[in-house]
């Protein structure tokens, strides 16, 4: 026996844990050193008095009524869990484990320090508390359409959940001055909080100008949570004229600017914010800002649509929007029912219906114009229409695709615009311009046949004149005459009435003045090195002049003493001037011959063309004769 009461003892002495033996009535007989060490008493402090005198004042008629309870009951064992005040005022939670000696009327206790477990336990608790009003305030916010409804709601769940004196929300705009102003738009207080939200000072507050370190913190997307201790001198005049101990603020921050804040006061002690509370109540104000970006968005998509629905229903163009996803019109503007005769309600029915419309020999091109504008590529085609009452109609339809935020195409949309008149107008100018091209080409063959009568009524006239000198000067003005005509000939030959083919036209002009100028005994070489230049027949005309008379005098004159030579013909493009050469190896002209005033009728018509192409002439006469005429096209 004695062996069994030195190893109780023993136990009792070097436990970790709680030991304490007491009365019916609370008053405790004997304690443990573990008492020392986990609540910081001596056995001293604590034998002979009650338990009552340590327990927390919520805990104490709550254990007291449990005992007895078990007491009366006759119970042996009683589990029970209760915080006792420690020697530094703090309190520990216990976790008891008592035998109950009815025969003794004592009661055995084994506590054990569960105060870590417990403060993990009641962390979890308040996280799940947290997260349930989170996911609530989130629930009610997807189905709000007004925020003002949901903001009284939103401050009393999370100023009750976190125990706040206060929540409220502070609207933030530029003032005159263009500093940030802030006015105190909600509130909640807890029952016996007095409070704020009539305070004259707190609206139209100068914020920037009076708290700048706060204001600062608030607009770069962070937020303020201080004591008032730790708040300087200006934010604590603030806070000490609201009775606030702790608080913390957090900003609205909407496409990057500061548009509000939520607040929270805590005004019955000095107490930190946990990092807990500070990341759910961050949580519920960023969900907020995304709200509150979601409805500007949608706000200014409604301004957007409301726009479009006005200049769409009031303009004679076509809007239309199609979703390919669903393969269905959404959206076709009145203008349809005007322009195509159909009702809009069909095209939404079907879209197959306005492809019904379309004229036949137009319709493979407006299905291939739609399969590529799927496939996304801008649509700009034009078709006919045919209306139920046989009219027919043009439409210019100008379509592009619509991307999601993915890329993918999931719409097209487009403005198809009524063209018929102007498709009128067009087939109106294109007859009126073919009239004129026939007029033209019957002028250019009249005048060609006229030059042609004229060259040959001078032939005759040289034929029957026995004076050489007046027969020679009949035949120059027949060559003359003959190449006006051909200028003309090629005219109304050519496709455009407006330019001559000038290398076709010199070619054509040497052949008629070597069969003039040549006979069997001699053998003239002409070499022509024409670029693909056009000329208009303002132009064209003294430049087949001028090549006339060169080409003649050298035919003349050039090679009376030879047998055999060439002739060069050159034409070349240089910007936006031209350069004509003609050059021959035959005789060379004099040198003292002064080409500014020649003698020669020949050579006075190519410096009165030159003049009047605004062209320069200049003659080289080694190392053969080499006349130039630099000029630009002439434009009327």
């Amino acid at each position: 026996m004695k062996t069994n009461r030195a190893a109780h003892e023993r136990f009792f002495k070097h436990s970790l844990d709680l030991m304490v033996i007491t009365d019916y009535s609370g008053k405790i007989k004997l304690v443990n050193p573990a008492w020392k060490s986990i609540l910081g008493y001596t056995k001293i402090e604590l034998e002979g008095k009650t338990q009552s005198e340590f327990l927390h004042p919520d805990d104490l008629e709550l254990t007291q009524v449990f005992i007895q309870n078990k007491i009366e009951k006759g119970r042996a064992r009683v589990d029970l869990k209760n915080r006792y005040r420690c020697q530094d005022c703090s309190y520990r939670w216990i976790g008891w484990n008592l035998v109950i000696f009815h025969e003794e009327g004592l009661i055995y206790g084994y506590g054990r320090d569960i105060t870590e477990s417990k403060q993990a336990e009641e962390s979890l608790k308040k996280r799940e508390r947290y997260l349930s009003t989170l996911v609530e305030l989130q629930r009610q916010l997807i189905v709000c359409d007004d925020l003002n409804d949901y903001y009284p709601n939103f401050l009393q769940h999370l100023g009750e959940t976190t125990n706040a004196s206060r929540a409220y929300l502070f609207d933030c705009f530029l003032g005159q001055n263009g500093k940030v102003l802030a006015s105190q738009r909600l509130e909640w207080c807890a029952e016996g909080i007095r409070s704020e939200v009539d305070n004259p000072l707190l609206q139209n507050f100068p914020m920037e100008e009076a708290l700048p370190d706060l204001s600062k913190t608030l607009r770069q997307g962070n937020i303020f949570c201080k004591t008032l201790v730790e708040c300087n001198e200006s934010e604590r005049e603030v806070l000490e004229l609201q009775d606030i101990l702790s608080i913390l603020l957090l900003p609205l921050i909407v496409e990057g600017k500061l548009v509000g804040f939520f607040g929270f006061d805590i005004c019955t002690e000095v107490r930190k914010w946990e990092e807990l509370e500070i990341t759910m109540l961050q949580v519920a104000a960023t969900v907020v800002s995304l709200k509150l970006e979601h409805l500007k968005a949608e706000t200014a998509l409604r301004e957007s649509e409301e726009k479009l629905r006005q200049l769409a229903e009031n303009t004679h163009d076509i809007f239309w929007v199609y979703d390919l996803v669903q393969d269905k019109c959404l959206y076709v503007s009145p203008a349809y029912e005007t322009v195509c005769g159909r009702s809009c309600e069909s095209v939404y029915e079907n879209i197959k219906n306005h492809l019904n419309g379309v004229y036949p020999e137009d319709k493979e091109k407006v299905i291939t114009e739609w399969r590529l504008q799927r496939q996304g590529e801008f649509a700009d085609n034009e078709y006919r229409i045919v209306r139920p009452d046989g009219k027919i109609r043009w439409l210019q339809n100008r379509g592009f695709p619509i991307r999601n935020t993915s890329g993918e195409i999931y719409r097209c949309a487009g403005v198809a615009k009524d063209i018929t008149e102007r498709k009128q107008v067009e087939q109106q100018i294109k007859a009126s311009l073919k009239e004129k091209e026939v007029l033209l080409k019957e002028i250019h063959h009249r005048v060609k046949n006229n030059l042609q009568v004229i060259s040959s009524l001078l032939d005759l006239q040289a034929c029957q004149s026995p004076d050489l000198v007046i027969n020679r000067m009949f035949s120059e003005s027949r060559n003359r005459v003959k190449a006006m005509a051909l200028i003309h000939e090629k005219l109304y030959q050519s496709d455009d009435l407006s330019k001559v083919n000038i290398a076709e036209y010199i070619e054509a002009l040497t052949v008629d003045l070597i069969y003039t100028y040549t006979t069997y005994q001699r053998h003239i070489d002409i070499q022509i090195q024409v670029d693909n230049i056009h000329l208009s027949i303002d132009t064209a005309i003294p430049v087949g002049l001028i090549v006339n008379e060169l080409v003649s005098n050298a035919l003349k004159h050039g090679f009376t003493q030879k047998k055999s030579g060439t002739i060069w013909i050159e034409l070349t493009s240089e910007d936006s001037d031209f350069l004509l050469v003609v050059k021959n190896d035959g005789v060379k002209v004099l040198d003292n011959l002064n080409i500014q005033t020649p003698k020669s009728l020949g050579l006075q018509l190519v410096k009165a063309l030159s003049n009047q192409l605004d062209g320069e002439m200049k003659m080289v006469a080694e190392p053969v004769t080499t006349f130039e005429v630099r000029f630009a096209q002439v434009n009327h």
